[in-house]
């Protein structure tokens, strides 16, 4: 038995769609051009601030005294620790963004056609260039795309 309209609370009322946002397009990349080169100063400051910053806190803060191996591997620890987190950092990054431009299709439309040599050079070249390794990345437990293409091409 279909509802009436009467008996219906819903019956007759129109239901208005959400407002959906307006789509916008992909930033232009220019316009991270400003932030880009603002962070990466700031890490370079804070990559050249590493070796005063550690005898500094070695020797004046913690006034341990200069040339004992105990001051010498508190300032190595200092020092290296926040120089290996950096590095790690700006290397994840630069891999990221080339990850972003070189997307598997990407690799597969520049080695496509190539004689077997010639590809086997190019392909080496793209991945010391653009390390693809799940190594260099924070994937978070997501597959990675490579291995994901190859078992999914393999079926």
């Amino acid at each position: 038995m279909e509802g009436k309209a009467c008996c219906n609370p819903e019956a007759g009322r129109e239901v208005a769609e959400p407002e959906q946002p307006p789509a916008s397009g992909p930033k232009d990349p220019r316009s991270y051009l400003l932030p880009g080169i603002l962070l990466l100063s700031a890490w370079w400051l804070l990559y050249r601030g590493l070796a005063p910053f550690s005898r500094w806190l070695t020797y004046d803060v913690l006034s341990l005294t200069r040339g004992s191996h105990f001051a010498s591997t508190v300032e190595f620890f200092v020092f290296d620790t926040p120089k290996v987190l950096l590095l790690l950092a700006l290397v994840v990054f630069g891999v990221g963004v080339a990850r972003s431009y070189f997307t598997p299709d990407r690799a597969r439309r520049i080695l496509a056609g190539r004689r077997e040599a010639a590809g086997n050079v190019f392909a080496a070249l793209l991945g010391t260039v653009t390390p693809f390794c799940s190594c260099s990345d924070c994937s978070g437990g997501r597959s990675h795309p490579y291995i994901s293409a190859q078992v999914s091409g393999s079926r």
